[in-house]
């Protein structure tokens, strides 16, 4: 028979052993001493009673025939079906079932391995010149913390995998076959499928490979075991080739793997902080090293084995589901573009409808404004009352225009008297020089014709009202940011096509008032201004160009 390998599941009645019994049950191993060759042989020698193997199942047993296809495939397929199982049976035995009969499994392999002890124990006594086992190692710590047993969910899927391909184990195989039969009793509606003839039966089994395929669900899975048990598992090879690629998840995979990652977390944490206070470890700690790193090297690589399955072995859509998805969107399309095409010619008419009463109301208010004037003049005491009313109103707007023309030439003569005295007062100001000449602050058409170019500054229209209210025309004034680096041919070239060149020296840099320098002539006007402000510009130009 084929082992299982290391990785994931241990080879059939490895679960024997003791020291694995005890991890799976979260107890300290029970390990005896070492003997010599002479206690061995005295051991051999003096033992009286003799075991008797287990009575193995009859033949005309149809569990132990079911049993026997398991360990068949199992012999040809090796831990890849070891694996299915274990994922199968993990998925269908989810929940507080599945924990019960693990652990009851657990405690009574722990009581037929410690009645075995016992067994031993007393054999060992009554056997003379035997020296007594060597009590049990003390336990060793590892990170400074006792040895730490896991309780992950691989277990649980080793456990179950191995009850399925070890004959070994047929009383628990025949335990769980029974409990996932009454499931399959409360959970499906067994009656209907047994009604179903040959072909349909088949045709079901078929879909329900199908769907697995694509989605495990306890559900399928539920019916497969059906129909597998209806025929005696004889389709059992058929659903392992099928679905084996895909990997069977139970729904709290992720939180069952979380929970093992943390496990296998705190042991690397465990073994780095043994390795950093003491290296290379003691002998006596080999043992749980070795274990440690085990329980890593199964999760991870359990994890990898499931990702890269998941990733790599996923199936897509055929070709038929394609057509047939196309064919319907297709359908619906079409369906959708005739309710559009109606649902817009009803909108136009309900537009033109709208159009038409909307007319006819106009129409219809017309007839109403006319009907209503024609009726007003046909009554006599209302045209009477609408005159009077029209005389009133005339007579108070002629009054109110009476009154606004006498005050207009009340204020107009006022207005008259204070100007009179307006000027007086100006007069008697400018004999006293108390009022300032605004004309000697006046840069009116002092540089008419000429062209100007300001360097830095707060900006273009910052000065363009100056120099208009000065005569420039504004095709003959240019503005350059200070803070824009130009050339030394580029300012010449600016420079001498204006009359008057000015540099804000807050705004332009040492480049700018170098370069202005050294290109004018004596022909044009330079001037240096520190600060953005308009009057100061208007200081310089009063400096430069009137003429006293």
């Amino acid at each position: 028979m084929k082992k299982l390998g290391n990785s994931f599941f241990p080879s059939p009645g490895a679960i024997d052993s003791n020291d694995e019994i005890m991890k799976m049950a979260g107890l300290p191993p029970l390990n005896k001493g070492k003997e010599d060759m002479a206690s061995e042989v005295a051991k051999m020698f003096s033992s009286k009673k003799k075991t008797t193997p287990a009575q193995a199942p009859s033949e005309d047993d149809v569990s132990w025939e079911i049993q026997k296809k398991f360990i068949t495939l199992f012999e040809v397929h090796g831990k890849t079906f070891a694996r299915f199982i274990g994922d199968f049976l993990d998925v269908l035995l989810s929940g507080p079932l599945q924990e019960k009969m693990v652990s009851e499994l657990i405690e009574e392999k722990i009581a037929q391995k410690r009645r075995l002890i016992a067994e031993m124990s007393v054999e060992e006594a009554n056997v003379p010149h035997v020296p007594p086992a060597m009590p049990p190692e003390k336990e060793v710590k590892i990170g400074g913390e006792e040895r730490v047993r896991s309780h992950h969910f691989l277990k649980r899927k080793k456990l179950l995998a191995t009850i399925f391909v070890d004959s070994r184990e047929h009383p628990a195989f025949k335990r769980i076959v029974k409990n996932i039969d009454l499931i399959c009793q409360e959970e499906l509606d067994c009656d209907k499928f047994s009604s179903l003839s040959s072909e349909e039966k088949s045709r079901e089994f078929q879909d329900c490979i199908f769907r697995l395929k694509r989605e495990i669900s306890r559900n399928d899975l539920l019916i497969a075991w059906f129909f597998l048990k209806s025929n005696k598992f004889q389709d059992l090879e058929l659903i392992f080739t099928e679905t084996r690629s895909l990997g069977l998840l139970r729904p709290s995979y992720y939180e069952d793997l979380d929970k093992a990652y943390r496990d296998g977390k705190k042991l690397l944490k465990l073994l780095v902080k043994d390795f950093e206070t003491e290296f290379p470890p003691l002998p006596e700690k080999k043992e749980g090293i070795t274990n440690y790193l085990n329980e890593v090297l199964e999760i991870y690589t359990f994890h990898h084995f499931v990702v890269k399955s998941a990733n790599i072995a996923k199936p897509t859509l055929s070709k038929k589901e394609m057509l047939e998805r196309e064919e319907l969107l297709q359908s619906r399309i079409d369906e959708l573009n005739k309710e559009n095409e109606r649902l817009r010619e009803e909108k136009r008419r309900l537009i033109l409808d709208r159009e038409g009463e909307v007319s006819e109301k106009s129409i219809l208010q017309r007839q109403n404004e006319e009907l209503k004037s024609q009726v007003a003049k046909l009554d006599p005491a209302e045209v009477s009352r609408q005159i009077r009313a029209m005389e009133a109103k005339v007579n108070q707007n002629q009054r109110e225009y009476q009154e606004m023309l006498e005050e207009n030439s009340l204020l107009r003569a006022t207005m008259r008297t204070l100007d009179t005295e307006n000027q007086d007062y100006l007069q008697k100001l400018r004999e006293l020089n108390a009022i300032p000449d605004e004309s000697a602050k006046s840069v009116k058409d002092l540089l008419i014709g000429k062209r100007v170019v300001i360097f830095g500054g707060v900006g273009r229209d910052h000065y363009l009202a100056l120099l208009k209210e000065a005569g420039v025309k504004e095709c003959d004034y240019e503005w350059y940011d200070g803070y824009r680096t130009i050339s030394q041919s580029r300012t010449a070239e600016i420079v001498r096509r204006c009359d008057l060149v000015v540099v804000i020296t807050a705004y332009a840099g040492h480049l700018h008032t170098w370069q202005t320098r050294s290109t004018v002539t004596d022909q044009q006007k330079l001037v240096f201004i520190h600060n953005s402000g308009s009057g100061t510009l208007r200081t310089q130009i009063l400096e430069n160009y009137k003429i006293e």
